[in-house]
């Protein structure tokens, strides 16, 4: 099911730059420092869950053994996102090496594209928009996996209370 994935009905390049433009972005550290990212909102309210899926979801959260299955999905996508907000319930599509941001801040600043890149030509521009339509429809296939995880986890798990002991050294004086 895709929840996330909106690129079905998307051919043309100008479809594809406004389905990066339009796409949800997250302050990564905060507004005051502008750096920006195409994320999506991950909270458990916010994915379509029925009543008794989220109070279940919510009871998993606190499994020590929940973000498993999860962080694998993610380690496996190859794409470099994380979780950002308060409560962490954003997940942002990131690259390190464009001060964070995955995809170029052009998208949402068309007017000033040619002052920004005065020497791109339009094969060029081409290939950029291609490349990230690609990269941000495999972030949101990401997050579909991720729900579709959960609603899994949901539908299949069961919690189980565990007691345990640990043991701690510390340093006295004798």
């Amino acid at each position: 099911m895709n929840f996330f994935n909106k690129t079905e009905n998307i051919i043309t390049l100008e479809d594809k730059f406004n389905y990066i433009k339009n796409h949800f972005k997250y302050w990564t550290m905060n507004s005051w420092n502008g750096l920006v990212s195409i994320a999506n909102n991950v909270k458990l309210y916010k994915l379509g869950l029925t009543s008794e899926q989220l109070d279940k979801a919510y009871s998993l959260l606190d499994c020590e053994n929940f973000y498993d299955e999860i962080n694998l999905l993610i380690y496996d996508s190859g794409l470099e996102v994380g979780f950002n907000g308060r409560s962490d319930g954003y997940l942002v599509l990131h690259n390190f090496e464009n001060n964070g941001c995955a995809v170029e801040s052009w998208y949402w600043d068309y007017e000033n594209f040619n002052k920004l890149y005065p020497d791109y030509d339009h094969e060029t521009i081409q290939d950029i928009i291609n490349y990230d339509f690609e990269l941000v429809k495999d972030f949101d296939i990401l997050c579909d996996e991720l729900r579709e995880q959960l609603i899994y986890q949901i539908e299949n798990s069961e919690i189980k209370m565990q007691e345990y002991t640990t043991i701690h050294q510390r340093k006295v004086i004798a």
